[in-house]
């Protein structure tokens, strides 16, 4: 059995759900502030949330060996809070559905091709 350095579909699945977790006390906290006091921060924390939301979907888009439509790592419009929550929501389920649907088998090919990667300098 190769060694993945402790990487199981288990762990990739709690890792998973942190970062859901994380994602929403973010937004709920981005939601507390005045936009009308602060609309500069405000813009920036929604552009800073939607471009890990889109580099997701980036990412999402190549682990389904699919293509995407984005041509930057964010979008030029910002989104709504209201929308941008959605949207990472449904995201992040999808993660956690995908991780759990993951054999220990793709955790070995994730781990061996990482560290070739690592070790390549890449």
């Amino acid at each position: 059995m190769v060694d993945t350095n402790g990487v199981t579909p288990g762990l990739l699945v709690n890792q998973f759900r942190y970062k859901a977790w994380a994602n929403a006390e973010i937004l709920s906290l981005i939601d507390q502030i005045a936009f009308d006091g602060f609309p500069e921060q405000w813009t920036t924390a929604v552009r800073l949330l939607n471009h890990t939301f889109v580099v997701d979907q980036i990412f999402a888009a190549h682990l389904q060996g699919r293509g995407h439509a984005f041509v930057s790592t964010n979008t030029v419009a910002t989104p709504t809070l209201k929308n941008l929550r959605a949207d990472i929501q449904a995201s992040d389920e999808w993660f956690v559905a995908y991780v759990g649907d993951l054999r220990q088998s793709h955790c070995v090919r994730y781990w061996l091709s990482s560290s070739q990667t690592v070790r390549a300098g890449r």
